[in-house]
């Protein structure tokens, strides 16, 4: 789980409108995550729907990638809008970051500083 710990750190560092980070590789596998200090131990997700979730966003952002980059560019990120919160999605080499954040943040602002930090990493 260490791996990735300094991004999924500085991420959490944003602002106090990040609820949570998670990285996932190929498989749906969680290579690391962590949560803002008053979410720590709370019961979020399962480890089997965390897996899940995991899985169904690698599968998706590699799709949309895969078939709509030759025509639009490379994607950047994917933004979804739930009643309760958002959340980001970014593809970075092998991995998803997936970055969730309270409803009120401000998304897109938000969205561009995790993007130019996961540019650097």
């Amino acid at each position: 789980m260490k791996m990735y710990s300094e991004l999924v750190n500085e991420i959490l560092k944003f602002s106090p409108d990040v609820r949570a980070v998670r990285v996932f590789d190929e498989l749906g596998e969680l290579l690391n995550v962590s949560y803002r200090e008053d979410l720590v131990g709370k019961a979020l997700m399962s480890p089997e729907e965390t897996k899940k979730w995991g899985s169904l966003l690698f599968t998706v952002i590699s799709g949309v990638s895969e078939s709509l980059e030759r025509y639009f560019g490379d994607l950047k990120r994917i933004v979804l809008q739930f009643e309760k919160n958002n959340v980001v999605v970014f593809k970075k080499e092998q991995v998803v970051v997936a970055v969730s954040l309270e409803k009120k943040a401000d998304v897109f602002k938000l969205a561009d500083q995790i993007e130019e930090l996961l540019e650097r990493h």
